[in-house]
């Protein structure tokens, strides 16, 4: 067995204390509510992460943040 095969698994089980490119993200309350919407579909073996849950989390939290700006900025548009 080669233990490198069981690095995606551990990192996904590591706490808030790793370093991701989403930290803006963390205090959003957007974050709590997608973080456990991901657990609970990984703990009833609907998903499973290959990845830390912090970068999934906060992928997601960028695309609802980037999509809301977006349909934002094009209600601000003017009429042609």
């Amino acid at each position: 067995i080669r233990p490198w095969l069981f690095i995606p698994f551990i990192l996904t089980e590591q706490k808030d204390t790793m370093r991701h490119p989403y930290k803006k993200y963390e205090q959003d309350g957007i974050w709590t509510t997608v973080s456990q919407l991901i657990a609970d579909q990984r703990d009833n073996h609907d998903i499973e992460l290959l990845t830390p849950m912090a970068y999934a989390v906060g992928y997601i939290c960028k695309g609802l943040h980037d999509s809301q700006a977006q349909g934002e900025a094009s209600r601000r548009k003017p009429q042609e």
